[in-house]
């Protein structure tokens, strides 16, 4: 592979979800007799880039489905075979993902590493099927991959594997590590704090893993200068557990902190209230025990970038909770808000009527047990002008009531669990992005 066209697959890795780079190599590959590639790759970029309601979307999938027969094959013949190493489907032209799966593929992963780089601008790395035993030292010695960007460790790993991973030299380019459904031990927690080799890192997503509370302050900023995104679902967080987490630093620089499905109550919500919290922008807090103490306390601290809150099935919130959230310093910044799961109509009234949500965005209060004359409230409400997505999905919400929010500027409007007819079903498919 020359110089040019690396580079020209490394800005495709790091900046995945735009296009242009995919058609830029498109032209580059044309210019060097590539020609059938190019066009594979522009097809499949003008697919992604149509509605399947569009009446062109058939065509194009069938045009896809043709050039799948003949150049897909060919281009998966040029990708390196390897027992027990597995490439994905194509993405917009590329592969874009390489599996591991068990003994053979620890085995050639470890002895070829750097023989996969080339032909396709890969950058996810997913890894399957360990079992107790299996030996990931070697990877130690490994050579940083330039195109990796993404490690997912899902289930059937051992934690007594996740050591040598965490240290290895490839892991010093990945920005993104997933550990899901994988008992993380004492050793691995330690491996996390102290590897060296995450200073790229920019989110680390950890769901149903067992971590241990008291270690969370272990967690270094000056090991994960670049973290931004941290995904914490799922484990059982405790308010002490929040507060070690808090302890570490690590919070301050966020931009996403996502502490969903945890056990998080009034302390930590009050601890929460500690964190500077320079950068956050989004915010999920959705299926934790939060109630009355904290979250006061929240509502009154300045987040000055904060624009997307999730309390999804909070239903330990009442409706004086729902009248702070009313009165929150940082509600006029918000542009989405999820309050799905509430339960009751009564707690919803302060938001409905609250004149400070202009900014809002998208709003979503699925399985809220919202009336028809709430619904009509909230779509006849000068306050929600700016509002283009709403999510009503098992509500109230009838024909009747129905009628003044097609007056309403949204773009996208999901009714699903309603009570909303047949006939008028077909009218909301007509007027809007998805039901």
């Amino acid at each position: 592979m020359t110089p040019e066209q690396m580079a020209l697959m490394l800005t495709i890795v790091d900046h995945s979800e735009d296009d242009v780079p995919r058609l830029v190599y498109a032209d580059w590959l044309e210019e060097n007799g590539e020609s059938e590639h190019a066009a594979f790759i522009r097809l499949q970029v003008t697919k992604y880039r149509t509605s399947p309601r569009d009446p062109k979307f058939a065509r194009l999938l069938q045009q896809e489905m043709d050039f799948a027969f003949r150049e897909e094959r060919r281009l998966r013949d040029r990708l390196p075979v390897f027992p027990g190493l597995i490439w994905g489907a194509f993405d917009r032209g590329f592969v874009d993902r390489l599996t591991i799966r068990g003994l053979e593929g620890v085995q050639s992963f470890s002895q070829h590493a750097l023989k996969l780089v080339g032909e396709t601008p890969w950058s996810e790395l997913q890894i399957e099927q360990l079992r107790e035993g299996y030996d990931l030292t070697p990877w130690l010695d490994l050579e940083p991959i330039p195109n990796l960007r993404q490690v997912t460790i899902g289930t059937g790993w051992g934690h007594w594997a996740l050591g040598p991973l965490l240290h290895s030299p490839i892991m010093s380019t990945v920005r993104r590590l997933v550990i899901k459904d994988v008992w993380i031990d004492d050793a691995t927690q330690l491996a996390l704090h102290d590897s060296k080799q995450l200073k790229n890192l920019e989110e680390l997503r950890l769901s149903r893993t067992g971590f241990q509370h008291v270690r969370l302050r272990r967690f270094s900023p000056a090991r994960l200068p670049n973290l931004k995104r941290l995904i914490f679902r799922e484990n059982k967080l405790t308010d002490e557990g929040l507060h070690e987490l808090i302890r570490s630093g690590i919070l301050d620089s966020l931009e996403v902190l996502d502490l969903t499905d945890n056990t998080i109550g009034s302390d930590g919500m009050d601890s929460l209230t500690e964190v500077q919290f320079m950068e956050l922008h989004t915010l999920r807090l959705s299926q934790n025990q939060i109630t009355d103490f904290g979250f006061h306390k929240f509502c009154f601290k300045t987040i000055p970038t904060l624009r997307s809150l999730e309390l999804r099935a909070c239903n330990r919130l009442t409706e004086n909770n729902l009248v702070q959230l009313s009165q929150a310093v940082w509600l006029p910044q918000l542009t989405h808000l999820d309050l799905s799961g509430q339960e009751s109509d009564g707690i919803m009234q302060p938001i409905i009527e609250s004149s400070r949500l202009k900014n809002l965005r998208s709003l979503s209060l699925r399985n809220v047990p919202l009336k028809a004359e709430s619904i009509r409230k909230l779509a006849e409400s000068p306050h929600f002008e700016n509002l283009t997505n709403l999510d009503l999905g098992t509500t109230e919400l009838d024909d009747d009531a129905l009628e003044p929010l097609l007056k309403m500027n949204l773009k996208s409007l999901f009714v699903h669990g309603s009570k909303i007819t047949k006939g008028m079903l077909r009218r909301i498919r007509e007027t809007f992005d998805r039901e």
